[in-house]
């Protein structure tokens, strides 16, 4: 069982010889279209940690649609905050967000490649977020917290772009279009790949 941590979770002792081997993912199959569609995105759970409440403030924000594919708690915390926090955000945001509900692999792909941007606006620090380098592989900039491990996946400016709140994160969105995709598609294959994790680890 392999666990990759973030610079940020290594050892802090100077006598320690320690090197961080990233996660890595097959990612030379992953989609790219030159024509994108206006439209924002989110990937991952619905759940507060997550930010996705946050996602439709900043597309709101932004004036652009928002596609959500996301999963569902069945029970517990995460189902309540689903039924009593995200349905009413989703409800009021009205035809602009379109909720597609857990997709597979190839159709989450898909999203990120015709997504203008992915959006992580999460406050929890991810140890490593595989949703960024799969959104990277399709040439999609993420916009995201500075938070975790995230900072030693997106390049600032370069990959996408941090925010500390809705109202950064809404303003940098223009800033989008700037972007080399197919160099961050490029360099993220490079960076991320399995084979560069399996070096990493021989």
């Amino acid at each position: 069982h392999l666990v990759a941590i973030s610079k940020s979770q290594a050892s802090p002792h100077p006598e320690v010889d320690w090197t961080v081997v990233y996660n890595g993912l097959t990612l030379t199959g992953a989609p790219f279209e030159r024509r994108r569609s206006d439209a924002l995105c989110f990937v991952g759970r619905v759940a507060r940690e997550k930010g996705i409440v946050e996602a439709i403030e900043i597309a709101t924000l932004a004036g652009r649609p928002l596609r959500i594919a996301a999963k569902i708690a069945p029970t517990g915390v995460e189902h309540d905050y689903y039924e009593e926090v995200f349905l009413p955000a989703l409800k009021a945001a009205g035809s602009s967000v379109e909720f597609l509900g857990e997709v597979a692999g190839p159709e989450r792909d898909q999203l990120f490649a015709e997504s203008y941007a992915s959006l992580m606006p999460g406050s929890w620090p991810e140890p490593f977020g595989l949703a960024a380098i799969e959104a990277l592989a399709c040439g999609t900039p993420v916009l995201a917290r500075r938070v975790g491990g995230l900072p030693e996946i997106i390049r600032d400016g370069v990959d996408g772009f941090f925010g500390d709140d809705v109202t950064e994160l809404a303003f940098h969105v223009p800033e989008v279009a700037s972007l080399n995709r197919r160099a961050i598609r490029k360099t993220v294959i490079e960076r991320f790949s399995a084979a560069r994790m399996a070096d990493g680890y021989e």
